[in-house]
């Protein structure tokens, strides 16, 4: 796995594409080859990238993605209890995220924002959410086998 995290509207999936996509084994990512006329990101033989949107996708959907976007807005909709991430998930579902990520696709590349700097919020659900994004974040970090910090569109790697 890999982890990419950094603040909101940082470049993180740019980033991702551009310079990691290309160093990865071929047999992680796999498509067409350049014959076939597709192209990928930053012009590599295959399909472009398709993304698993946390906001949007169900269980399913995000423990099967490759490329997995906005993990901390997943994590937000299992914490208010959407159905869209599937009965009974709620707490359980939560603290077994990270395990269940790691078991469910190895290989992933999880972008996720920073949502813990700045002020506390009043709100004693946001202060909530922040804690449980970190904590699963940190568990990602510890079984990824890379994470990069992205700022302005400009990665540094941190594992």
């Amino acid at each position: 796995m890999i982890l990419v995290i950094g603040g909101r509207c940082q470049g993180k999936k740019a980033f991702v594409e551009k310079f990691l996509l290309p160093s990865l084994e071929e047999s992680v990512v796999s498509g067409p080859s350049a014959a076939s006329g597709q192209s990928g990101p930053s012009g590599m033989p295959g399909p472009p990238v398709i993304w698993t949107h946390g906001a949007g996708a169900d269980w399913g959907t995000f423990m099967d993605g490759m490329y997995c976007d906005d993990l901390h807005l997943f994590i937000r909709r299992l914490m208010l209890g959407e159905s869209v991430c599937g009965e009974g998930r709620g707490a359980d579902g939560i603290r077994g995220m990270a395990d269940a990520l790691m078991k469910a696709n190895p290989d992933r590349i999880l972008v996720t924002d920073e949502i813990g700097y700045g002020i506390v919020p009043v709100d004693s659900f946001e202060r909530q959410y922040r804690e449980t994004v970190g904590r699963i974040c940190c568990q990602a970090a510890g079984y990824a086998s890379q994470v990069w910090r992205v700022c302005c569109g400009i990665g540094q790697r941190i594992k």
